[in-house]
């Protein structure tokens, strides 16, 4: 059954035809008691139908009603109490929720420089009830729930009230309720994320060229730090990183190989580093890397025949050449012949 609270002095009322029948629960008339104004607490509700007759019954504090109408209708009453008179419109309606108002957007991400200033505003919310007329969706309440404290809202518009820091508080998660005194117990509410940025967020600077000399790697080896300076970020391994070759890649802010280095494949690599801050991707550092491969001795030579043969007392002497090979590149890629007599 639909119930709705009173709230005020001037209260509507929507119940659907759908689901309304004899005994349906209008309203609890407690609510309207002082609770400081003991006597008011015992004092009885009088009801006064205007033009119509036994279509509600008052049971103690309870409006309940006694005939459904056959079609849509508005029914005024009123009821008197020692705290006052509530005047009350009972609308039949074929809307099945006809109460609910509506809070846009319902969800929000926002981007706030922490340089605003306190009372500025960031944003407006509206809620509507389409069921209620323009007079009463102007008294529509807004209540946030902000377990920090930066925001405030009032009207719709959400204000700063204190202080904004990207540092201490990055982000700031909200919620917004819209609550309409004619439905007090239907709460849309609107999820906001707001991204507090970096008032000079330009202040990220790379050491660029970097040059690096290194010997042939395995996977996981680490060549270098990344240098960059950040105003707000204190750590190389708090910015976000993207390099442009995949033999290479970050982890906390220091370069590593991705992918076995060898020397006799490749001698020199360039490729670039994009540094960025995370909070604002579109800030960002570049910086030109190269990568000299150093030779290593790593592979033995090998003789390409390893027997020959020699005729004895042979004028003139005979000359045999000897043959080999090595895989490794420049100076280490050279040998020499030494004989065992």
């Amino acid at each position: 059954a639909s119930s709705f609270y009173f709230i005020g002095q001037n209260v509507e009322v929507f119940l659907p035809l759908s689901s309304s029948s004899p005994g349906t629960l209008v309203g609890d008339l407690d609510i309207l008691t002082d609770p400081e104004l003991k006597q008011a607490q015992n004092a009885p509700y009088v009801l006064e139908e205007t033009g119509h007759s036994n279509n509600f019954v008052l049971n103690s504090n309870l409006l309940n009603l006694l005939v459904v109408p056959q079609s849509e209708s508005v029914y005024t009453i009123s009821i008197s109490h020692l705290s006052g008179t509530l005047s009350l419109a009972v609308s039949f309606t074929t809307n099945p929720n006809p109460h609910i108002p509506t809070i846009t957007p319902d969800v929000a991400y926002l981007s706030v420089s922490e340089s605003t200033q306190i009372g500025d505003t960031v944003y407006n919310f509206t809620c509507t009830n389409s069921a209620l007329d323009l007079s009463h969706t102007l008294n529509v309440e807004f209540y946030l729930e902000d377990m920090i404290g930066l925001f405030n809202i009032s009207g719709g518009e959400l204000r700063v009230s204190r202080e904004l820091s990207a540092l201490d508080t990055p982000f700031v998660p909200l919620l917004i309720n819209c609550i309409d005194p004619h439905a007090p117990y239907f709460e849309p509410h609107a999820a906001v994320i707001i991204n507090i940025t970096h008032a000079n967020p330009t202040l990220l600077t790379c050491d660029t060229p970097l040059t690096i000399y290194t010997c042939e790697q395995e996977n996981d080896v680490i060549l270098s730090d990344i240098k960059c300076y950040h105003p707000v970020y204190l750590y190389s391994s708090e910015l976000s990183y993207v390099i442009s070759d995949s033999k290479f890649k970050e982890e906390n802010g220091q370069i590593m190989v991705a992918s076995s280095l060898d020397y006799e494949d490749i001698t020199q690599v360039d490729f670039q580093i994009t540094v960025s801050d995370p909070l604002n991707t579109s800030l960002s550092a570049i910086i030109d890397v190269t990568v000299f491969l150093l030779p290593v001795n790593e592979f033995t030579p090998v003789l390409t025949e390893t027997v020959y043969h020699v005729s004895e007392n042979q004028l003139p002497p005979q000359t045999t050449s000897l043959l080999a090979s090595d895989l490794d590149r420049g100076l280490h890629g050279e040998f020499i012949f030494l004989f065992d007599p």
